[in-house]
């Protein structure tokens, strides 16, 4: 199962647009890695100090794990409308 994650993990990371910030602003946006674009984290992730680039990745699992939940949420809610009430 976890192998089926990670790649839905990656699929994910790649649907984003590109970093809107430059790489020289990397260190300036640690403090609000929460508020920042997924690109922006992944940028951030990938070039910061680990400090901050563990930050960025716990907040982009954080995010995926949202989204992977709102979307669960919402395929169950569509399973039981679709339901005949009259089995």
């Amino acid at each position: 199962m976890w192998q089926s994650e990670s790649v839905d993990f990656v699929n994910w990371l790649n649907n984003h647009g590109k970093p809107a910030i430059h790489i020289h602003q990397i260190n300036s946006v640690a403090n609000i890695l929460s508020r920042i674009s997924t690109p922006d984290l992944i940028q951030v992730l990938y070039n910061a100090e680990d400090e901050f680039a563990i930050k960025a990745l716990k907040e982009l699992k954080e995010r995926f794990s949202s989204e992977l939940f709102y979307l669960d949420q919402l395929n169950s809610h569509q399973e039981r409308s679709n339901e005949n009430p009259w089995d």
